[in-house]
């Protein structure tokens, strides 16, 4: 698919041999992202409520791009850590109770991790100051959101929906804490 897609923009003239890669690497990144995306949605839809996968995926998203974390060395360990985090989040948000409480604790633990850590570089995701800046602002506009939407399902008892926003985050900071722990990652084996 991804082929035939590159076919067509060096058709239209969009493609040649100086971004071809680029290209392709931002093709095959749209792809796993609308499978991520897709996987969230039909084990939300199984386990019974497909606007849990939907929350989900909102909440983690952009977070995730502007606060960053932990990046495997390999497309294989990434899509074994993302859909086996995904799947426990789903499980325990389906599956196991928690107080609000507790909740709020994850909360309170998420919001400290991503203000004091984020954004986190890559390897492959250099920032300069400027680029760091405008990252941090945008991971703290959107937990700022989240935060709020958070409290708004807690008012209006939609609690399986406001512990989905904290399995969403909670998964991030601790993303967030492993590079910056010094536990190994792949990028150091």
């Amino acid at each position: 698919m991804i082929n035939i897609i590159l076919n067509w923009l060096r058709i239209q003239g969009y493609v040649n041999e100086s971004n071809d890669k680029i290209i392709e690497l931002g093709l095959q990144r749209i792809r796993s992202t609308l499978a991520c995306i897709l996987f969230s949605l039909i084990i939300s839809w199984l386990m019974g409520d497909i606007i849990v996968g939907l929350i989900f995926k909102l909440t983690y998203i952009p977070i995730r791009i502007y606060a960053g974390g932990y990046h495997a060395n390999s497309k294989r360990r990434c899509n074994y850590l993302s859909y086996g985090s995904m799947m426990i989040c789903m499980i325990l948000i389906f599956y196991v109770p928690m107080k609000i409480v507790l909740m709020n604790l994850l909360l309170l633990f998420s919001v400290i991790i991503i203000f004091l850590f984020s954004p986190i570089e890559s390897p492959n995701k250099r920032l300069n100051s400027g680029e760091r800046n405008e990252f941090r602002r945008k991971s703290i506009i959107y937990l700022a959101i989240i935060v709020i939407t958070y409290v708004t399902l807690i008012k209006i008892k939609k609690f399986i929906y406001a512990k989905t926003i904290i399995h969403s985050i909670t998964l991030i900071a601790i993303g967030l804490l492993i590079p910056s722990r010094g536990l190994k990652s792949d990028a150091n084996k």
